[in-house]
């Protein structure tokens, strides 16, 4: 059975008000015409969900993902470590949202990040959901941003043979109407950022 591993932060997560998050309606649309499980070591937001594992960590961003950060003294665990765990066949990638302050790095920690999961899963596929927009100061530039990154580094990778289908389910996405925060999908906006991924893991899937 494929094993899927849904990788991001509070947005792969879900909230109270949206359980599960995108995962769901995945799991929903997809299963069982697509025999697979999702993995991870987190099960958060996911009551009542067939298969509720993941990967989504609350206010992480990319660069807690590559390992560099210190939590409460204690170093949080590289995307490698979480990888190497699941043996994911396919991860579904969404991180970034958390980063913008720093986004002249972005393409950088995105590279480190993906480095991270191809040492330790040299053939795994990955469907890249671009970020999300976002309202606040300087929202749509930082957004702008990861978007930026996100499509070079994934060229850098795709010429080197790896399987990455990027989607970007900010088209049409209104982060004034279909956020509860400005930053978090409501069930519209978690219903876009669901079609899109399902598009890329369909195109990534008939490929050989």
């Amino acid at each position: 059975m494929l094993q899927i591993m849904p990788m991001g932060d509070s947005i792969t997560v879900g909230s109270g008000m949206v359980q599960g998050a995108y995962r769901e309606l995945f799991d929903l649309d997809l299963y069982p015409r697509y025999q697979f499980h999702f993995v991870g070591t987190q099960t958060t937001e996911s009551e009542g969900m067939r298969s509720p594992r993941h990967e989504g960590h609350s206010g992480w961003t990319t660069l807690d993902f590559v390992g560099g950060t210190v939590v409460a003294g204690r170093p949080k665990h590289p995307a490698s470590a979480f990888v190497e765990r699941g043996k994911p066949d396919l991860i579904i990638f969404h991180l970034g949202t958390n980063d913008g302050k720093d986004e002249p790095e972005m393409e950088k920690r995105y590279n480190d990040c993906l480095a991270q999961i191809y040492s330790v899963a040299p053939n795994v596929k990955i469907v890249w959901a671009l970020c999300l927009w976002k309202t606040g100061n300087g929202g749509k530039r930082l957004i702008t941003a990861t978007h930026d990154a996100a499509n070079a580094v994934a060229k850098v990778w795709q010429a080197k043979g790896k399987q990455i289908e990027v989607v970007d389910p900010s088209v049409g996405f209104d982060p004034g109407t279909m956020t509860e925060d400005g930053t978090h999908p409501t069930a519209e906006g978690y219903r876009l950022l669901a079609d899109a991924i399902e598009a890329g893991f369909k195109q990534i899937m008939a490929q050989k």
